[in-house]
C-alpha cells in the first residue's frame, strides 16, 4: 500500500538524547537504590546499558522491584503524597534533571533537519507527526533545544514538528502508539514509522502489524550498530539505516517493497533481513 503518513520517534531518531538522559538516568536509579539497598548488586552503567528506550516511570519502578526498594520509607522520605505513584513522582524529579542537562548538551542526528525538511516538502507537514514516550515537557525542551553539531546552531526540529497534534507525548500510557495513531486517526497500513529502540518497534507492530517500521542506528549511542540493527529486524522493522541523510529515499524504496532493481544510492549502510535461508537471518548490506 502507499505510503502517505510517518511518524517519528524522538530520542535517537531525531536526537541524539539516549547518552545524556541514560547517564542522568543511571546516576540517579544508581544514587536511588544505594540510599535504599546499599548491599545491592548494582554497578554504575547498568541501567545505561540495560533500559534504552523505556520511559523514565518505568525504569524506576522496575528497579524498585528488581531490588526490592521499600516504598513506604521511600513516600516518607520524598513526602510523596497517597494520591500519587511512586514511581512516577520520582521519575518527575529524574525528568527534571534530564531537561537542565538537555538545554546544556542536547544535539540533533547529523542530517536530521535536512531529511525531514525533504520529507515535508514530498509527504505535506501535516502527514508527519512525532511520538515519544518522553513527558511532554521533555519533548518541547528537546525540539527546541538540540543543536545541529554540523552547524552548531539550533536544528530547528521545533519548526519541523510544531505543536498540537502531530507533536504526541505518549507518557504514561502502554503503548505511545495507541495513543498516537488513536488521536491522529491514520491509517497503519499507509503510515511508516521511524524507530531507533527494540521496545519502540515492537510497540509499533503490537499496535498494528501492517504498520511499517524503519529502524535506524545513526545515534552515536549505538557503538555496535550491526548488533543493535540485527535487535530492530528481529523485532520486525523492514530495514535499518546507519545515516539519516538517506531517510527519504529509503521511504520511497520502501514503498516499492525493497525492490533490488530500485535500490537507491545511499550515504551509510543500510541493514535488511534476508529471506534466502530456511530461517530468516540478518544480513548486512553494504
Amino acid at each position: 500500500m502507499t505510503i502517505t503518513y510517518l511518524v517519528f520517534d524522538n530520542d535517537g531518531v531525531n536526537i541524539d538524547s539516549e547518552d545524556v538522559a541514560m547517564k542522568v538516568m543511571d546516576d540517579a536509579g544508581f544514587d536511588l537504590v544505594k540510599r535504599y539497598a546499599p548491599n545491592a548488586d548494582l554497578e554504575r552503567g547498568f541501567i545505561y546499558r540495560t533500559y534504552p528506550g523505556t520511559s523514565t516511570d518505568r525504569i524506576v519502578d522496575a528497579l524498585i522491584k528488581k531490588f526490592d526498594l521499600p516504598e513506604v520509607l521511600i513516600r516518607q522520605d520524598y513526602q510523596i503524597p497517597p494520591s500519587e505513584d511512586v514511581s512516577v513522582f520520582l521519575a518527575d524529579v529524574i525528568t527534571l534533571q534530564t531537561n537542565e542537562a538537555f538545554k546544556k548538551e542536547l544535539k540533533a542526528i547529523p542530517g536530521i533537519s535536512h531529511a525531514l525538511g525533504q520529507l515535508r516538502d514530498t509527504f505535506g507537514s501535516d502527514h508527519i507527526a512525532l511520538a515519544t514516550t518522553s513527558r511532554a515537557d521533555r519533548m518541547d525542551i528537546s525540539l527546541e533545544h538540540a543543536v545541529d553539531p554540523e552547524t552548531g546552531i539550533n536544528a530547528g526540529l521545533s519548526q519541523l514538528f510544531p505543536e498540537g497534534d502531530r507533536r504526541r507525548s505518549g507518557y504514561g500510557h502502554p503503548n505511545k502508539y495507541d495513543e498516537a495513531f488513536g488521536a491522529l486517526g491514520w491509517n497503519p497500513a499507509e503510515t511508516i514509522v521511524i524507530e531507533d529502540s527494540l521496545s519502540g518497534v515492537s510497540k509499533a507492530k503490537a499496535h498494528d502489524p501492517s504498520v511499517r517500521v524503519i529502524g535506524t542506528v545513526a545515534a552515536k549511542f549505538y557503538v555496535d550498530k550491526e548488533a543493535q540493527s540485527a535487535a530492530l529486524l528481529q523485532a520486525g522493522a523492514s530495514i535499518v539505516i546507519s545515516d539519516v541523510r538517506d531517510l527519504p529515499a529509503v521511504i520511497s524504496w520502501l514503498d516499492q517493497d525493497l525492490s533490488p532493481s530500485s535500490k537507491p544510492d545511499l550515504k551509510g549502510h543500510i541493514y535488511t533481513p534476508h529471506h534466502a535461508a530456511p530461517h530468516p537471518d540478518i544480513h548486512f548490506t553494504p
